[in-house]
């Protein structure tokens, strides 16, 4: 499995991911280096776009994460499965496939204040 560890203080980090294994990526929520948001009572979307402001790629649907499924969420860290079937069905197999992704906090659950942390390329690799 493919493993990205993302530091998130409102900033872009752009991920590339093989088309061939499932990627795993962990997000750490924090204000500054090392200073991490409990996120214990908060839902997490991870959502890959067409382009930065477009609509969700059919292939992958949102993820979301909520109270009680993130990794460590007194230390800000929470993880999403993107299994290899859905990059499969995502794009040119041959060639990268570049869409665009975005994180976003909802602070207190669903429906809670909507905090957009992190956003950035994501690139799907050929096989």
């Amino acid at each position: 499995m493919a493993d990205e560890l993302a530091s998130l203080y409102p900033k872009t980090i752009h991920l590339d991911v093989p088309r061939s294994r499932d990627a795993r990526i962990s997000l750490v929520f924090e204000t500054a280096p090392g200073v991490p948001i409990n996120i214990n009572g908060d839902q997490v979307t991870f959502e890959v776009k067409v382009a930065p402001d477009g609509v969700a790629v059919g292939a992958i649907p949102i993820k979301t994460n909520g109270v009680g499924t993130h990794v460590d969420p007194t230390n800000g860290e929470t993880q999403f499965l993107i299994p290899r079937t859905e990059l499969a069905d995502a794009g040119n197999a041959g060639n990268i496939t570049r869409y665009w992704y975005e994180a976003v906090r909802y602070v207190g659950g669903a429906g809670g204040e909507r905090v957009s942390w992190f956003a950035g390329r994501f690139e799907i690799r050929p096989v």
